[in-house]
């Protein structure tokens, strides 16, 4: 836990000499690798090698064990081997012994993000993110999306013919250049740094910088402020101002969004196309909720889907 992987290792290695029986200290191995691989991707194919052999030799000692299955799983999902991680899963599933609703939770976040097939390395990261946050939406509009590309084939033209100063001028001096500040000052150093710059640039909705220039990289979202910026985009790249509109006075059909919440028609508008779901046992958007990565893929790959983006 404190990521000293070194001393984790020599003890984990002591414990398999003095395990005579059993195969536990060869699950705690495979657990270290998963946690290893979390602390630094760039070994992800040596531990995951790593891994395999210590599975394959516990396996052989104990072919039938749920939690050795279980936790080799969580190790592949980690690796973002969501294809073997969901075999692992379903082991465990059909053995239906130990770890039965452990599984059956991963199977169905594996399945989500199977069906939502993120196409890049960092979509396939935020997929196993529980709460995703602003900085982790913009990445996923940025890369999974393609945002600025969608814009610029789908969106409506816009020509600017506003009054344009002489291109030659006689003075030096630049406003611009001297005065212009950036439009968040909180992520020099964010990794999302590019993606953000993106969203920023083209004004999603919900994504904007605040009024002292920082843009809060890391606050999480709820999935009622991920239906404003789905319908923001929708908006600007079918250039169909009415649906900001379309919903008001309408009847809630949701027991807990009332039809004058903020976000009531953007509720409306992503749920009537299925980009996000009500709670098909109570009825209840739950907009206060965070949205997990998972959701969202499964969102922009529906959204992009009814785009024939």
């Amino acid at each position: 836990k404190k990521g000293d992987f070194k001393q984790a290792y020599d003890a984990m290695e002591k414990a398999k000499g003095l395990e005579k029986k059993g195969i536990e200290a060869s699950v705690g191995m495979i657990r270290l690798y998963a946690q290893n691989m979390e602390k630094d991707q760039r070994t992800v194919g040596e531990l995951v090698k790593s891994a395999d052999k210590e599975f394959k030799a516990a396996n052989e000692k104990e072919p039938n064990n749920p939690r050795l299955h279980y936790f080799m799983g969580l190790c592949y999902k980690m690796a973002l081997d969501f294809d073997r991680a969901a075999a692992m899963f379903r082991v465990v599933l059909d053995m239906n012994r130990d770890f039965v609703a452990e599984a059956n939770a991963e199977w169905a976040v594996i399945q989500k993000i199977q069906r939502a097939a993120p196409g890049t390395a960092i979509g396939k990261a935020i997929a196993l993110i529980m709460k995703i946050d602003r900085a982790d939406v913009s990445a996923l509009f940025d890369q999974e999306m393609d945002i600025e590309k969608l814009f610029t084939k789908r969106g409506p033209k816009t020509y600017d013919t506003g009054f344009k100063a002489p291109t030659e001028s006689s003075t030096r001096f630049s406003p611009e250049s001297t005065v212009k500040m950036e439009a968040a000052t909180d992520i020099k150093d964010h990794w999302l740094k590019p993606s953000i710059e993106t969203v920023l640039r083209l004004q999603v909705r919900g994504l904007e910088a605040g009024p002292n220039h920082t843009f809060d990289p890391d606050k999480l979202i709820t999935k009622a402020e991920f239906a404003l910026m789905l319908e923001d985009i929708l908006i600007k790249v079918t250039g169909d101002e009415k649906l900001a509109t379309k919903f008001l006075g309408a009847t809630s059909p949701f027991p807990d969004v009332r039809n004058d919440h903020y976000a009531f028609s953007a509720i409306m508008t992503v749920t009537s196309r299925n980009f996000l779901e009500a709670d098909k046992a109570t009825g209840e958007f739950h907009g206060g909720a965070p949205v997990t990565g998972a959701d969202a893929l499964l969102a922009i790959r529906e959204f992009k889907s009814q785009l024939k983006f």
